[in-house]
């Protein structure tokens, strides 16, 4: 999972380090949502907490409705 998990590019706000215990070590996919919006997943193999973000956002993560379209 080395190409998935290494960093291409900056990252988006919030994907930096893990938002509950600061890991920095992160496994990072990029996608699109259901609303054509690109979007990274980030989930952390140290506590395993697990966000969506937008790439143009503000470090916010997206509520599950915003990630699976239904909210």
């Amino acid at each position: 999972m080395g190409s998935i998990s290494q960093p291409q590019g900056p990252l988006p706000p919030g994907t930096e380090a893990c938002q509950g215990c600061g890991e920095v070590r992160l496994t990072r996919i990029r996608m699109s949502l259901p609303d054509g919006r690109a979007a990274t997943f980030v989930s952390c193999p140290a506590c395993e907490i697990t966000n969506w973000f937008a790439l143009d956002g503000d470090g916010t993560p997206l509520t599950r409705g915003e990630v699976t379209g239904t909210g």
